[in-house]
């Protein structure tokens, strides 16, 4: 989300907050303490609204821009809305009527669910912007020429305790000029030297050039896709551990 468009929301925020204290002063003065409530609900819904928006907006430029890191913490906020949300629609006491009800609270069972929940939000999100960017790609090269590269050679990509893991840069030629394309991730493995792929680039531009097969796209999916299973794996024997606690 752009700061414009952020500044935006908040004008919107502060412009729809002072609406609503004016409307529910007004019924304040009158009497009707009701219709007060009401629209002290209503201007409360509608701030959430642009919370879940200013959220969703947020999650988009974090992948865009491979802010990963920055995930978790908006999985947090946007649970903390739906709660929010949840509480607002049932009553002040539905948490407590559940905890009640199932007979235990432990900040072990709430980390859990806290966990579960996040992974399903950044599962989903990997893959619907992975295979959102992946259409976009694959629009913006649709006329992009096919050529042969040779693998040449390599940089490092990131560095940890786990391994080093390298980006590959395959060399091509158009018109008798050679020109470098290199992956958008990192691998392990390196091929061997001169071994071939095929590259797409750019008819009036033979810099702009991709290469065709796996790349950070595909990646997102994976990892997306990976996240959603395990999370719904976990979240089915969480339920039924918590309907067995439940018929005790």
């Amino acid at each position: 989300m752009e700061c414009r468009d952020l500044k935006g929301c908040l004008h919107i925020l502060l412009l729809e907050y002072g609406i609503c204290n004016i409307i529910i002063s007004i019924f304040a003065i009158m009497g009707k303490k009701t219709e007060s409530k009401v629209v002290y609900k209503i201007g409360i819904f509608i701030f959430l609204i642009y919370c879940y928006i200013i959220t969703i907006f947020s999650v988009s430029s974090c992948i865009s821009s491979k802010e990963y890191s920055l995930l978790p913490v908006l999985a947090i906020i946007f649970i903390i809305e739906v709660l929010v949300t949840i509480n607002l629609i049932f009553g002040k006491n539905i948490f407590t009527s559940i905890i009640r009800k199932l007979g235990f609270f432990d900040v072990r069972h709430f980390a859990v669910c806290l966990l579960l929940i996040a992974a399903f939000i950044v599962g989903i999100a990997l893959v619907y912007f992975g295979i959102k960017d992946q259409n976009e790609l694959k629009e913006k090269t649709k006329d992009y020429i096919e050529t042969e590269g040779h693998f040449t050679d390599y940089s490092v990509y990131s560095e940890s305790e786990d391994g080093t893991t390298y980006r590959l840069i395959y060399t091509y030629e158009v018109n008798g000029e050679e020109y470098t394309v290199s992956t958008d991730y990192g691998t392990a493995i390196i091929p061997k030297e001169n071994s071939t792929k095929m590259i797409k680039y750019d008819e009036n531009n033979p810099s702009e050039a991709i290469l065709e097969g796996a790349n950070g796209n595909n990646i997102k999916i994976y990892i997306g896709a990976f996240f959603i299973i395990i999370a719904t794996i976990l979240s089915v024997a969480y339920v039924r551990y918590l309907i067995r606690i439940f018929k005790k």
